[in-house]
């Protein structure tokens, strides 16, 4: 994505959720489908939609719209303060759907202590992992599928430099 796209979803919380559900599913979506699903009236939906289309993110036919990104690997812009900015807003997003609309399927954990450089290599590991997780997904919008965040996570415990 180049920087200006990755701003767009950036901006709100439901132009986000337009974007990763239409990015995470191949093919047209019927508007109203997609405003039953997130709760938005069509009208508000319109806007959300034509503002990932001026963005060249989407495209809309009629009364249907669908991703320019899906089943693509989808890799947001080089890191800068602007891109910084886009992704805390999304992590953001992403935080609030676990808490207020999310489910866990599954999580796994272990304690352990580790050298830095160690575990610094372990992390590079959990990142290819978790890319490695697109492999499973499926974008024909099967009834059968669902939409999941996948994370890897590592938390430093006791750490004096923690905020509290």
């Amino acid at each position: 994505m180049t920087p200006e796209q990755y701003a767009v979803p950036s901006r709100n919380e439901t132009t986000y959720a337009c974007h990763v559900i239409l990015a995470n599913t191949r093919g047209w979506i019927e508007t109203r489908e997609l405003s039953r699903m997130l709760g938005l009236s069509l009208a508000d939906l319109r806007r959300r939609l034509t503002s990932l289309t001026k963005a060249a993110l989407t495209q809309i036919r009629g009364s249907k719209v669908r991703s320019l990104l899906s089943a693509r690997f989808i890799m947001p812009p080089l890191s800068s303060p602007a891109a910084n900015f886009a992704a805390s807003r999304l992590r953001k997003y992403r935080d609030e759907w676990v808490r207020g609309r999310g489910r866990s399927v599954h999580q796994a954990y272990l304690i352990l202590r580790a050298p830095e450089p160690k575990l610094r290599d372990y992390l590079a590991d959990l990142s290819d992992v978790v890319a490695l997780s697109a492999l499973y997904g499926d974008v024909g919008n099967a009834a059968d599928s669902e939409l999941c965040l996948v994370e890897g996570k590592a938390t430093r415990l006791f750490d004096p430099e923690a905020r509290r």
